[in-house]
């Protein structure tokens, strides 16, 4: 080469070195331009993801400001504590905050996992916008604090769950865009130096100064990048500190059930550090029978997305460090996190909740026996007074015994009441349904109340227009629901009107109607009577007496047949009030009881019948005996080895069985007992609870102390042994 150089003039040489250097310029430029542009590309893409990342931390923080402490359910929960009407206004505030805050939030790129935890978010936050106007319904109406809570709880873990993952998503696309944009940084890094090196020797100046602004720009990027992760780190601290002020554990697990993190709450509960828990399978804080399952559970999901728990909520058990095990609420759901499959489950401690609920039960389990079975002695006792079965009363007395009956059934009947409001809270309410004759439970209801008619001077009739009508319901709930009617009826009316009780059926439909004479409801009341502790408030309505709670137990127990309720009132027309029940086919009219006369058999000239009764109060024992004098001997016991002794060498046409006795429980004598059959003893339940459908079928009937007066019990007694008696006299014959 040297010799060609050789023979190359100078200008020859220069234009070479033109040519040489115009080709490195132009080489250099387009390096330059190729850099400058990957480096614009570059920085713009990462700002647009720094905008997004911080605007969608800000829109998760507006969120939990607007749900958190001094938010929503904060000023709601103050509402309803203190009734301020600013924090009724503060709370629709923030949840209209909310609404804005995650519209703009599904405004910007997000996947879909993230838009289905903004529609859990929105759902709940539309939960407590519906609760607001109840709070306020409830709170003009006087109801609890405590209550209103009650009605008003939100379950609001998805929407926590939901904000804890979008906050979890977040962080995690933020570390990916690092990754990448490291990545990226790197290679324009050694793109930019081989491009240097490879013009520095012609064009070393420009090449320079080029590589000045680019490592100038690389500078700031890294500055920013240190300043984001700094960010990144103080945002991952955050909501850490978040997720362990929550008051229930959150344990987030793999597919494989190993633990990957915990909050403080967790550690509270169980015993556990955070570093004894993570890393160990969850199954660890499960007693057996779910620990020895939990394995397969979850490999069966995963295979085939057949859930157990997940997405569900349940009651279970959890065991802690030491060993002792205590109740919880459990809820877990499904995420994924960087493609991996994770499970986040929330638990609540709920022991004092099932204390609660001990005591209650217990506590409504006193009421039932320690206070139905004297207020049953009273009521018999005073009406067995009243109706002169133990002789002629003084004149004196009369008004001092009217008043004691009359209080006695007062409180009765709110005892009654509010032992069925709390099994309707509680769903325990039972219901014997079977097709019954529709007049039968007109018949009982008319003869029953015939008496509180005449005590209030209501002259009460009945007419039917449907005896052929069947229903599947339960009788003595029908008759309970048509007292009421009745009782508020003839309360209502003016003395010396007519309440009418009627029934009758059209299509599919059989209807049963009260109507009275009164005063009629007032618009202002006709929207909240039957909720309860619903009252008008005028004087008069006072002076009637009640709980307020009649007709909403009656609502509850139509709507449990699968029928309505309702009304028709007009202010100084009169009400009527109905219900209606779907119909059945006919009824055997050759087997339709009528309802003009009690068919009730006349009392057979023999030899006195043997009655046994199981009670052990000795007030009810004497009013039992005193209430079937005459009629037959009775023989009392009071405990169940006393009854099993007395069966042992007596025969008997019947007992009355109490179930709680001081040496168990009465429903332990039903097993030698065969109701209805020759040569065994039939058994009448009077009892302060209510018997379920499949006992009551092993018995001949069943009573509710307080709920009927005790002379309804001995008439149906002295039926059965009637009935018994003369079956038993036709085989024999």
């Amino acid at each position: 080469m040297m010799p060609m150089f050789k023979t190359l003039s100078i200008e020859a040489l220069g234009r070479i070195l033109g040519v040489v250097m115009l080709v490195a310029f132009l080489l250099g430029v387009g390096a330059s331009y190729y850099l400058s542009n990957m480096t614009s590309a570059l920085e713009e893409n990462w700002e647009q993801q720094v905008r997004t990342s911080v605007k969608k931390n800000a829109y998760l923080g507006l969120i939990r400001q607007a749900v958190g402490y001094g938010g929503m359910i904060h000023h709601l929960k103050n509402y309803v504590l203190r009734q301020n009407p600013q924090d009724l206004i503060d709370a629709n505030v923030h949840i209209l905050q909310i609404a804005i805050v995650t519209n703009a939030y599904s405004s910007l790129d997000i996947n879909d996992e993230e838009h289905r935890a903004l529609a859990d978010i929105r759902a709940t936050m539309l939960k407590y916008r519906d609760a607001l106007p109840v709070a306020e319904n409830l709170i003009a109406q006087g109801i609890a604090a405590d209550k209103i809570d009650a009605q008003i709880r939100v379950d609001d873990s998805v929407a926590t769950q939901a904000l804890y993952y979008l906050e979890q998503i977040a962080y995690q696309q933020r570390e990916r865009d690092q990754v990448d944009f490291r990545a990226s940084l790197q290679r324009l890094t050694q793109f930019a130096n081989i491009a240097t090196l490879g013009t520095a020797v012609l064009f070393l100046f420009l090449m320079l100064f080029f590589g000045w602004g680019i490592r100038r720009r690389i500078n700031l990027m890294y500055q920013r990048e240190v300043e984001d992760n700094k960010h990144l780190a103080d945002e991952k601290n955050r909501i850490d500190v978040v997720v362990n002020t929550i008051v229930d554990g959150i344990v987030t697990i793999n597919a494989k059930g190993r633990i990957l993190r915990v909050n403080h709450a967790v550690e509270g509960a169980f015993g556990y550090s955070a570093r004894e828990l993570i890393g160990q399978n969850v199954r660890l804080l499960m007693p057996d029978p779910y620990r020895s399952n939990h394995d397969r559970f979850l490999s069966q999901y995963l295979a085939t997305g057949t859930a157990k728990i997940i997405g569900k909520r349940r009651e279970l058990e959890a065991v802690r460090k030491d060993g002792s095990r205590f109740p919880i609420e459990l809820a877990v759901t499904e995420m994924a996190v960087a493609g991996e499959r994770q499970f986040v489950g929330v638990i609540r401690d709920i022991t004092d909740r099932k204390e609660n609920d001990k005591l209650k039960n217990q506590f409504i389990a006193t009421v039932s026996h320690e206070l139905r079975t004297p207020l049953t002695s009273i009521q018999g006792s005073l009406g067995m007074i009243a109706t002169g079965a133990l002789g002629e009363v003084p004149p004196k007395i009369e008004n001092m015994l009217s008043i004691a009956t009359n209080n006695t059934r007062r409180l009765v009947n709110l005892v009654n009441d509010l032992l069925d409001l709390e099994k309707l809270d509680a769903g325990k309410m039972s219901f014997a349904f079977k097709d019954i004759p529709l007049s039968e439970v007109i018949g009982n209801s008319y003869y029953s109340n015939m008496p509180f008619a005449e005590e209030f001077g209501i002259n009460l009739e009945v007419e039917g227009k449907g005896r052929g009508l069947i229903v599947k319901a339960d009788a003595k709930r029908l008759e309970q629901v048509i007292t009421n009617l009745l009782s508020n009826a003839i309360k209502f009316s003016p003395k010396g009107s007519t309440v009418l009780l009627s029934f009758g059926g059209e299509g599919d439909v059989a209807r049963v109607a009260v109507k009275d004479a009164g005063p009629g409801i007032a618009d202002e009341f006709k929207g909240r009577i039957f909720a309860k502790f619903a009252q008008a408030d005028g004087s008069d309505t006072r002076t009637k007496g009640g709980t307020g709670l009649g007709l909403s137990i009656s609502k509850a127990i139509v709507e449990a047949h699968g029928g309505t309720i309702g009304f028709d009132s007009n202010p100084g027309a009169g009400s009527t009030f109905f219900f209606e029940l779907p119909r059945r086919s006919a009824w055997t009219p050759a087997l339709q009881p009528e309802l003009a006369v009690r068919n009730r058999p006349q009392a057979q000239q023999q030899a006195p019948y043997k009655l046994l009764v199981v009670e052990d109060d000795e007030d009810l024992q004497t009013v039992l005996a005193k209430g079937l004098e005459g009629f037959s001997a009775v023989q009392v016991v009071a405990t169940v080895a006393q009854a099993r002794a007395a069966m042992a060498t007596n025969i008997y046409d019947l007992t009355i069985l109490d179930l709680e006795l001081p040496d168990g429980s009465g429903l332990d004598l039903l097993d030698g007992f065969t109701p209805g059959s020759n040569g065994r003893l039939p058994v009448v339940v009077f009892s302060g609870k209510e018997l379920d459908a499949k006992t009551a079928a092993r018995v001949e009937y069943a009573q509710v102390k307080s709920r009927d007066d005790v002379s309804v019990l001995v008439e149906k007694v002295k039926d059965i042994i009637r009935s018994i008696r003369g079956q038993y006299q036709e085989e024999k014959d």
